[in-house]
């Protein structure tokens, strides 16, 4: 997708525009209002299809409200233009595309600018319906992709004794363009060139009219680039939408026509070219004149959210699927509050396919900024709350204890929350997404949670009654040290045929750990009690990030064989979270060869100095054996010893084979397997590549390396290899060699002095 710079087709498009208002006028006085010659110029923006309020009136007030700002009455008319992302909101998924198309008429709207946020429903709808609408629709660089203008170019309208040209265009840059979530629009429609496509058309403009208004909708960069190249030839720039918001700071010179979801309008004088803003008053009702135009049209007020359904109440059932279930549940701390307004359980969403025995789980979800006087005093007058880090501190707990984090594309859904964002000022709020990917079917337990490093817990219950329920907790059985607590619960195995996953050679373990953070912080009491001595510090607790967990929880067996999980197959993420007041987990699917009767399983853990802000540390690791008592490492034969310091290294086993899994010798060649055993006899666990390590050279000075790592099975070993500190590992090498050949020099690298030894075979 790029930022195209072909001329529009114009012979394709309606340039109708609008000098006599005739059209106009009939459709207003058949509504009630009085067309006369206007004296101030309003402007919205990034309304996303709040037309009327919503039950949480002082976060989405809407037009119908707003619409008391600009006057009817008096003998004169007001102008009314909308700068951009008016038509649609995620709350109007599935309404009729006519209606919405036809809702600003009830506003008695003169030009809306359709921007790259109203393809909702795709171009060849805004075709079919906007040349019969009361209001002109602009855009001078919007296309489909085969260049076609979607609205006309530019409106003429009439302000006290001046006739004002007003155009729209859309800025984004290509690696806006390039996202994932323009997926969609890039398959409908294009972006020309925004300064070119003004040029174009600004001298029939300026021959036509006193004054020149360019409505702006896209990032403030590209308004930035356009600005630069039309400089004083535009009379007003004024911006209607903005990936950053209604706050987004703008570039000197520019309008800020942004008000999002109806909080407020722009007031600009033709005349003068002052302005300022209007704002909703929540203490009014909503304006009566387009109330009453929206019921003509069959949209209806959003029922308040004390009608909505609560979660308890679910319908029967539960949580159907494809539908979405209003509810009214919050949960708070001293600087913030996260407020559930709908849960959505689908198969699909926004074109993508949930993977199978999971279902989307997405959690619409408004964010508020709720920071106190003492706080904001404490932090020298910042006001600003941060939601950071939401990958690792906002999480589902499903069922009785697994925690599930967010969707691994959480930014790349529409409307779906960033990973981290910032509220500027008490009272400030952003309503979006949070979306998980659950296992299929409905849970008697849900419970979303976020976990601020700073304040308490918020912890919001959306299935079952979190106050009745038994909190899982760790037996005795569970380990500890300064930095997290685990338990086991269960390990089971399950043969080939008990297993839907395995082979007949192989069997499955299954793992069910759980675990709770034990780190901990020192933060000001008022952080969590008001009326705190803010003086006064206490300890609290945090969440725990596993680290590197892929390759520290393992299955060990007393040859010193080590497999590790199946993260693809466990519900564990690679990466586990684990709460300070809980105890979550998920079950660890481990695939052994079926021969394996004895091993334990081990967690072991990396330096955690990243996650502990610079307290760095090995910790002991801690096992977890099949039966009562622990596993014990065999003993195992010296055929070779390399005589290293600080890391024993011995081979134990060589034979010659003609086949081996994983390994295609041709003919004339045969296969040695040489099992070699490290120790790692330092005081620190480490990672070796074996992949080269060991080599074996032949006559001629030709070093060849391993085919393959396997255990003594053939089964394919992890590398590199986790070496704590007194256990051995073992590792069988298959090597090719000439099927004449009988010895060798094997040797190590990596180490002080490369060692080498003669080894035969035959």
């Amino acid at each position: 997708m790029s930022v195209k710079g072909r001329a529009i087709d114009m012979s394709k498009t309606n340039r109708i525009r609008i000098t006599s208002r005739l059209a106009t006028a009939v459709a207003l006085i058949a509504l009630g209002f009085s067309p006369a010659i206007a004296q101030t110029v309003w402007v919205t923006g990034d309304i996303q299809g709040a037309y009327l309020t919503s039950g949480d009136e002082d976060f989405r007030p809407g037009l119908a409200r707003l619409a008391n700002q600009w006057d009817r009455g008096r003998g004169k008319r007001d102008l009314l233009i909308d700068g951009g992302n008016l038509f649609f909101g995620h709350h109007l998924i599935g309404e009729d595309p006519a209606k919405l198309l036809t809702a600003p008429s009830a506003f008695d709207y003169d030009v809306v600018h359709i921007s790259y946020l109203d393809l909702a429903y795709g171009p060849d709808v805004l075709l079919e319906h906007l040349p019969n609408q009361t209001y002109a629709a602009v855009s001078a660089n919007l296309v489909t992709n085969e260049g076609q203008a979607i609205a006309q170019p530019y409106a003429l309208l009439e302000a006290g004794r001046q006739r004002i040209a007003v155009t729209g265009v859309s800025g984004l840059s290509e690696s806006w363009l390039a996202k994932p979530q323009m997926e969609r629009f890039a398959a409908m429609a294009s972006v020309l060139d925004p300064a070119a496509s003004v040029m174009e058309i600004l001298p029939e403009m300026r021959a036509e009219a006193d004054r020149v208004i360019v409505l702006f909708a896209g990032e403030i960069r590209e308004l930035q680039k356009l600005m630069n190249q039309l400089g004083d030839q535009v009379d007003a720039f004024i911006v209607g939408a903005s990936p950053g918001g209604m706050n987004d700071p703008l570039p000197e010179g520019a309008l800020n026509g942004r008000g999002t979801f109806g909080n407020r309008a722009l007031r600009w004088n033709a005349r003068s070219g002052r302005s300022d803003f209007g704002h909703a008053d929540n203490m009014q009702e909503e304006a009566r004149l387009p109330l009453e135009a929206l019921a003509q049209l069959g949209i209806a007020r959003e029922p308040s959210f004390s009608e909505l359904l609560p979660a308890e109440q679910l319908p029967e059932g539960g949580l159907p699927l494809n539908q979405t279930v209003a509810v009214r549940l919050s949960g708070a701390n001293r600087a913030m509050r996260l407020s559930v307004r709908g849960i959505t359980r689908t198969n699909e969403w926004q074109r993508r396919t949930a993977p199978d025995g999971y279902q989307f789980l997405v959690v619409d979800t408004i964010a508020e900024n709720r920071k106190p006087r003492d706080l904001i005093a404490q932090d020298n007058g910042q006001e600003a709350i941060l939601f950071g880090s939401l990958e690792e501190v906002l999480v589902l707990v499903f069922g009785e204890d697994r925690l599930i984090p967010l969707h691994s594309e959480q930014e790349n859904f529409d409307n779906a929350f960033p990973l981290s964002f910032v509220l500027p000022a008490p009272r400030t709020r952003l309503r979006r997404d949070f979306v998980f990917l659950v296992p299929e079917g409905e849970p008697e337990r849900l419970e979303l949670r976020h976990h601020h490093i700073e304040y308490a817990p918020i912890a919001i219950s959306l299935i079952g009654n979190e106050r009745d329920a038994e909190i899982p907790t760790l037996s005795r059985n569970a380990q500890r040290n300064d930095f997290l607590a685990l338990e086991a619960k269960d390990i089971r195995t399950h043969s080939a045929a008990e297993s839907t996953q395995g082979t007949n050679d192989s069997q499955t373990v299954d793992v069910h750990l759980i675990g709770k953070s034990q780190l901990v912080r020192m933060n000001p009491a008022n952080h969590f009690q008001r009326g705190a001595d803010p003086q006064e510090e206490i300890e609290t607790h945090r969440v725990m990030r596993f680290l590197r967990a892929e390759d520290h929880l393992q299955i060990v067996t007393p040859e010193g064989y080590v497999y590790l999980a199946d993260w693809e197959s466990s519900e564990l993420p690679p990466t586990p979270l684990l709460l300070p007041d809980r105890a979550t987990g998920g079950r660890l699917i481990f695939r052994l060869p079926a021969n394996v009767t004895e091993f334990e399983f081990v967690a072991y853990f990396p330096n955690f100095g990243t996650v502990t802000e610079g307290t760095a540390g090995f910790m002991e690791e801690m096992r977890f054996p099949m039966g009562d008592q622990p596993m014990q490492y065999q003993d195992y034969p010296v055929l070779i010893d390399f005589e290293l310091d600080q890391l024993a290294m011995v081979a134990s086993h060589i034979e010659t084979v003609n086949e081996w899994p994983g390994v295609s010798p041709r003919n004339g060649q045969k296969i040695v397997l040489a099992d070699f055993v490290i120790v790692n006899e330092t005081s620190d666990p480490g990672f070796w590549d074996m992949s080269a390590r060991i080599g074996l050279t032949l006559e001629g000075n030709r070093r060849i390396t391993p085919a393959a790592l396997t255990d003594a099975n053939g089964w394919p070993l992890a590398n590199p290899i986790h070496l704590p500190p007194g256990e051995p590992r073992r590792i069988r090498h298959a090597f090719v060699v000439p099927a004449s050949s009988v010895s060798g020099q094997v040797d190590v690298r990596g180490v002080a002095d490369n060692p080498y030894r003669e080894m035969s075979w035959d």
